[in-house]
């Protein structure tokens, strides 16, 4: 992993304590925005769109690199509480299916750790390419983002498929 790159882009765990500056501090705005935009059925796919222009409209100097920079790693914290939660939610559903419940699960479970990597693995590359700039800091928090709300969009559609009573 490139230098100060998971510095940029904390995901949840960990994400308050990386805050001390305010740089792509967690929103509670953003975060309700992708928990009801979620919840629009065929509407979702304008999501992930939707909320970036949403944090851009929120203010501040949003069209610096600084300023991007912040607003794809608020989005992407907001993308990733709502993973964690459709994550949790599916690997309840998948676990009490009989008879191979805890299986699926496991499997479940074993499937998110493999794109986690991806993910890290391919905005690591993202963040690298664009060498010593400023500008893989925003390629970095934007790829991040990206890849988690494509995700959390596909574990809904998932939900929507095999454990529809698992929604909120």
């Amino acid at each position: 992993m490139a230098a100060g790159f998971g510095v940029v882009f904390a995901v949840s765990s960990g994400a308050q304590d990386r805050c001390a500056d305010g740089f792509g501090c967690p929103d509670d705005r953003l975060n309700a925005f992708v928990a009801t935009c979620l919840s629009q059925g065929s509407a979702r796919d304008t999501c992930p769109q939707s909320a970036l222009a949403l944090c851009q409209r929120m203010g501040g100097d949003d069209q610096t690199t600084t300023g991007l920079a912040a607003c794809h790693t608020r989005t992407g914290h907001a993308w990733d509480l709502a993973l964690a939660e459709a994550q949790a939610r599916l690997a309840r559903a998948f676990g009490a299916r009989k008879p191979d419940g805890p299986a699926l699960a496991a499997r479940f479970e074993e499937d998110q750790a493999t794109w986690r990597a991806h993910r890290d693995a391919a905005c690591a590359f993202a963040y690298g390419l664009h060498g010593p700039g400023s500008a893989r800091i925003v390629a970095g928090a934007a790829c991040n983002g990206r890849m988690t709300a494509e995700r959390t969009l596909a574990l809904w559609t998932l939900m929507d498929m095999w454990a529809p009573d698992a929604r909120p």
